[in-house]
């Protein structure tokens, strides 16, 4: 009888040391943190544009036929191009860099002046653009809404010609073509829609360095001179695009839209 008690106690006590140790390792196991609520722009991406530009450039003549004197003018074009950059995001906010160049064309209402013996005429023209620049922005579900700034350049081609001379004067045209650097600051949104592609919207301000240039007119012109000018240019730029992100790294998995709980 004294063997059966004992047995059946031995049991009863093994049966609740395996409960509780069953018990023990559940409530050890710990709970996998919830996924942050928003879109994934972290990571390596690339893209292209398409959109509009719009330049303004004052041009100062400094000693051919109206010295001292400035004209204004502005153009309009198509503009488009591609754009690459890098982003590290923490939860969700987002800080980056971004280099993007655009083929523009746009082309100025050219300034033109009659006179008894030639017509002038002054043509200036934006060729191409970029930027390098930083990006800083807030995820609200699945978009990215940043600012963002940095430097900027462009290609510039200003140009002088005579046209309808007389007999004594030959035709001609002179022109400078230039890069011209500034700085750029604007604002744009990303919205991400699966499979690590994203649509962007942006709208970028650039103000391009003053120069001083010359256009040498040839011997036999009207006014034979180095003549030299100077020209304050300024462009805005709002363009959409589409952009593929790689993820974590050079090789990762490109993110998904937005995790689930």
């Amino acid at each position: 009888m004294k063997k059966l008690l004992l047995t059946t106690a031995a049991i009863a006590a093994l049966a609740a040391g395996s409960a509780n140790a069953a018990d023990m390792r559940v409530k050890a196991a710990p709970l996998p943190p919830p996924p942050p609520p928003c879109a994934q722009f972290g990571g390596l991406y690339v893209g292209a544009h398409a959109g509009w530009v719009y330049a303004r450039r004052e041009t100062t003549d400094v000693d051919f036929l109206w010295n001292g004197a400035t004209t204004v003018s502005t153009g309009s074009g198509f503009a488009g191009g591609i754009q690459g950059g890098y982003n590290w995001q923490f939860r969700c906010t987002v800080w980056g860099f971004e280099a993007d160049a655009s083929w523009a064309s746009d082309r100025d209402r050219d300034f033109s002046v009659h006179f008894p013996n030639f017509d002038f005429l002054l043509h200036r023209e934006l060729k191409s653009f970029g930027t390098l620049r930083t990006r800083t922005g807030l995820i609200v579900d699945n978009v990215m809404l940043y600012v963002t700034g940095g430097l900027a350049w462009a290609r510039v081609n200003s140009s002088v010609s005579f046209d309808r001379l007389n007999d004594a004067f030959p035709a001609f045209t002179a022109s400078n073509d230039a890069t011209r650097w500034g700085w750029t600051v604007g604002f744009g949104s990303e919205w991400a829609w699966g499979g690590g592609w994203s649509i962007k919207s942006e709208a970028l301000y650039m103000q391009f360095e003053h120069r001083d240039f010359n256009l040498p007119i040839p011997a036999g012109a009207p006014d034979t001179c180095n003549c030299r000018f100077t020209s304050d240019t300024s462009a805005w730029s709002v363009r959409v695009g589409l952009n593929y992100n790689f993820g974590g790294g050079l090789f990762g998995k490109a993110p998904a839209v937005r995790a689930a709980y």
